[in-house]
């Protein structure tokens, strides 16, 4: 799966209302509507591609996240 499908995966998830966790082997990182819908009215996307990878947003910075497992919750 690509960048841009996971991206795609991940707001469609978030659009129908439902939770989105990014884990890894050490952080779990719980993304909700309305963590999304703060981080872009801040003008800061918590999510973007850029390249071939999928980057999450850590502060001002981002991280990649492109060998996270996506679990979706209620």
């Amino acid at each position: 799966m690509t960048a841009a499908e996971k991206l795609d995966l991940i707001n469609t998830t978030l659009d129908a209302g439902r939770l989105v966790y990014l884990e890894t082997a050490l952080r779990i990182t719980k993304i909700s509507p309305a963590t999304r819908r703060k981080f872009e009215e801040a003008g800061h996307p918590i999510l973007k591609v850029s390249g071939d990878s999928l980057w999450l947003a850590e502060g001002r910075r981002y991280v990649c996240a492109d060998y996270v497992s996506i679990r979706v919750g209620d």
